[in-house]
């Protein structure tokens, strides 16, 4: 899980590097994805409808977040995916591990999508 974390903050400061600031262009297939992350209390489930190049929706599930604590999040993380057809999103004092978990579950499920690594990476705006 580490690993993985180490790898994506390493393709976001690649792409910094480089300047990659343009919108990704994204091949989907579409349909629904169910991705899984890590959270402050434990795994945060989202499902992430795609269409053929753009992110539709994204839906917090089942999670052990407390609620009254992460429920800004729950509501701004999934907005600003779909607003930035990206996951970059703002960061946010006091829920910091919860917004990971959203973006950890939702990158995982746009790569089940089609999406790669490098889009992901390169989706920065």
């Amino acid at each position: 899980m580490r690993k993985l974390k180490l790898l994506f903050f390493m393709m976001i400061v690649a792409a910094l590097v480089v300047g990659c600031a343009s919108a990704p262009v994204f091949q989907f297939n579409p349909g629904l994805y169910t991705g899984v992350g890590q959270g402050w209390a434990g795994p945060i489930h989202v499902t992430v409808e795609v269409d053929n190049s753009r992110i539709l929706s994204v839906t917090i599930g089942q999670n052990h977040e407390t609620q009254s604590i992460a429920s800004a999040a729950f509501d701004r993380v999934p907005r600003q995916i779909v607003e930035r057809q990206s996951v970059h999103v703002d960061a946010m004092a006091g829920v910091t591990l919860t917004v990971d978990g959203i973006v950890e579950a939702v990158t995982a499920a746009l790569i089940s999508a089609g999406a790669t690594e490098e889009q992901l990476a390169a989706g920065r705006r």
